[in-house]
């Protein structure tokens, strides 16, 4: 009877977990198509796919570089007023929401090691960049490098450089909250 009875209390944790996951890929839904518009409105170009967020390193970045250019300045007030502006529009979505990855990747040239470093610094900077602007995003925004550990290939199958060194925004929701009604 104990197997029985642990069988049943799965069975409704595992609607309650349906019923939220079903929840959480609709405000996942909600968000990124706001964030669609509100990143046109600007006339930035960012990639939006499953929650990711990819900007475009050679706008921010000289090559081989760490530090922001003039020019990735202004393309991120830009994001920064857009993307805050969603967040913060539906205050509902802070409570979706636990943390905002800033992923830094960089193209295969260079090794590991330096790869690695290179892609935390610009995640970093983006980082530090974005808080300045919106203070408040300091308690979303964690800054993380990848170095080369995701390359991007073109559709002959050689690797897309300029599109492997770039900067994601990964929202990353908080199943927790939404299962406990938090």
């Amino acid at each position: 009877s104990n197997l029985n009875d642990s069988l049943s209390e799965n069975g409704e944790i595992s609607s309650v977990g349906e019923r939220g996951l079903l929840e959480l890929l609709a405000v996942q839904n909600k968000i990124q198509a706001q964030l669609v518009e509100a990143f046109a409105a600007q006339n930035l170009n960012v990639k939006i796919e499953n929650g990711v967020i990819a900007l475009d390193s050679s706008i921010l970045f000289g090559l081989d570089d760490a530090e922001l250019s003039e020019e990735g300045k202004a393309y991120l007030d830009a994001f920064v007023d857009a993307f805050w502006s969603i967040l913060a529009d539906d205050s509902d979505y802070a409570g979706y929401i636990s943390a905002v990855v800033v992923i830094g990747y960089t193209d295969s040239s260079g090794d590991d090691n330096y790869n690695l470093q290179l892609s935390e610094k610009r995640a970093q900077a983006v980082t530090d960049y974005c808080t300045e602007r919106e203070f408040i995003l300091s308690m979303f925004l964690r800054p993380v490098g990848a170095g080369s550990t995701d390359l991007i290939y073109s559709e002959n199958g050689e690797e897309d450089k300029e599109a492997s060194r770039r900067v994601e925004f990964r929202i990353v929701f908080d199943e927790h909250g939404i299962l406990h009604g938090e």
